[in-house]
């Protein structure tokens, strides 16, 4: 699969979809660029954040067929996590909503509906995910004490710097998506773009 980080959920029917131009990726499989057509599409739901609250959006991806290998590549927005119903924006706002306004998990459950369970394991997410962007964030100065930040210090500076901006960097630095459950994706390549 292919990440675009120029697009979002929001603009990827402009940007993508509607495209009609040379597809200016690299394949993941066989490392050629611009040997792309299209080969249809597919519905994909997504829970997003909006005004009114967390909603469901189903979109339609891109497919593209590499003609120098003959596999065939979905094109993700940089907001879609992988293997992943919920938005980023959806999975930083609940761990924002429990750690640093405190909201118990219960009461996040019940207002928007998504399991506890759920909320649980994108707490446990961030505690697996920790390490590494704790590495990040000393890289990029944004964490200079000695001792490591905690789940609450980690969001609160993940949420300061913004968290597409930290995304992008996370996927540079790790050449894997934040929060990506599964971590062998040797038999679905990633091939990041746009990231500029």
């Amino acid at each position: 699969m292919i990440i675009d980080f120029s697009t979002t959920y929001k603009n990827y029917r402009d940007e993508i979809l509607n495209f009609k131009g040379i597809w200016n990726y690299k394949c993941p499989i066989c490392d050629t660029s611009r040997s792309f057509q299209r080969h249809g599409t597919y519905p994909r739901f997504l829970i997003v954040l909006s005004e009114e609250g967390l909603c469901e959006q189903e979109i339609d991806i891109q497919r593209l067929y590499c003609t120098s290998c003959k596999h065939t590549h979905a094109i993700l927005p940089a907001d879609v996590v992988p293997f992943c119903i919920y938005s980023m924006s959806t999975i930083v706002h609940l761990l924002g909503s429990h750690l640093l306004e405190e909201k118990p998990v219960l009461t996040l459950a019940e207002e928007t509906g998504i399991p506890y369970q759920v909320i649980y394991s994108f707490l446990s997410l961030l505690s697996t995910y920790l390490s590494k962007i704790t590495l990040l964030l000393r890289f990029l100065s944004l964490w200079e004490a000695s001792s490591s930040p905690t789940l609450k210090q980690t969001l609160a500076r993940i949420t300061a710097y913004t968290p597409a901006r930290f995304m992008v960097d996370y996927f540079n630095h790790d050449q894997l998506p934040l929060f990506l459950k599964r971590k062998d994706t040797s038999s679905y390549p990633l091939r990041f773009s746009g990231s500029g």
